[in-house]
């Protein structure tokens, strides 16, 4: 397995002190990253032998609920899920190298809680954003045929702003440039959107549906829920019809939490089980180029995760 976080998974002795999400997504990335095949019991015991629990049938108990969220989770991607349930095993039916969107996601919810990772790979967060940024258009592309899907996304290496953005998103949806010179100031950047899509007519009239969309790959995603900013957006271009907003991350979200944090968005929130195309494999909708990207992105990573501390 790969070995366990330094943060969040924590002793348990009279109390189940782990952050469970991330228990969840350390032994569902043990299984998909390198086991292919893992058994509740081999869990079991490399918590016990980790000194994480001392009580089997404790431990069992939190295991029961951890296996109940990993099939919730699967069963939301539906045919498109990789992973297959036996009894008490879970099994990946395809090495990691085929399924990298998966690995990615899974990846960027466990790396922040080892306590060496930034000492290893830096703090520069530019070039894993960027990925999660193709990753999701190529996801959405997929998952709305039909829709033209348009990147816009701000970052060191790419330092577009308000005044190249607009114009051009507003020309592909036949709408007029707003108040550009009053709203669009040069510390806006592209005011939160990383991404929009549309669903164009034939006339050519404008009127659009049209989505706006923000990526979040690192752990502060919640401070960036209210963005992109519809009421900056609406002075920007004079929409016909009102655009909707979307929110992309590539984590797991409990039940609860999912339902409280659209509420936040206010829109559509993408997070990693409805992001990866749900009932459509990875091989069907992720381009070759971006596989090798994640790839290449990935393997240094997985390696120093299964390395002794």
């Amino acid at each position: 397995m790969l070995r366990i976080p330094e943060r969040g998974i924590k002793r348990s002795v009279t109390s189940h002190n782990s952050n469970f999400v991330l228990l969840c997504d350390w032994i569902e990335a043990s299984a998909v990253l390198c086991e292919g095949e893992l058994s509740r019991a081999a869990v079991l015991d490399n918590l016990i032998t980790e000194k994480i629990y001392d009580d089997q049938t404790f431990c069992s108990q939190r295991l029961e609920d951890v296996w109940s969220e990993l099939r919730r989770r699967h069963l939301c991607l539906g045919h498109g899920s990789p992973v297959v349930f036996t009894g008490q095993t879970l099994r990946v039916a395809a090495d990691w190298r085929e399924i990298p969107a998966l690995s990615f996601c899974l990846y960027l919810s466990i790396a922040p809680f080892y306590s060496t990772y930034h000492e290893q790979f830096g703090p520069d967060y530019t070039q894993q954003g960027k990925l999660f940024e193709r990753l999701t258009v190529e996801a959405v592309s997929a998952s709305f045929s039909g829709w033209f899907v348009q990147a816009t996304g701000w970052s060191a290496s790419n330092a577009v702003q308000l005044k190249d953005v607009v114009p051009v998103l507003a020309a592909s949806i036949r709408q007029e440039v707003g108040k550009l010179e009053t709203y669009g100031t040069d510390k806006a950047h592209e005011s939160g959107l990383d991404l929009a899509w549309f669903r164009p007519f034939p006339d050519r009239r404008g009127g659009y549906p049209v989505y706006l969309l923000q990526c979040a790959s690192g752990r502060g995603w919640p401070k960036k829920l209210h963005t992109p900013e519809l009421a900056t957006w609406r002075k920007l271009i004079d929409f016909t019809h009102p655009p909707a907003k979307a929110f992309a991350c590539p984590f797991a979200l409990l039940e609860d939490e999912f339902v409280r944090r659209t509420n936040q968005v206010e829109g559509l929130l993408l997070d990693r089980y409805r992001l990866l195309v749900p009932g459509v494999p990875e091989g069907e909708w992720l381009s070759g180029d971006l596989k090798g990207s994640l790839v290449e992105w990935l393997e240094p990573r997985i390696e120093w995760s299964l390395e002794e501390p």
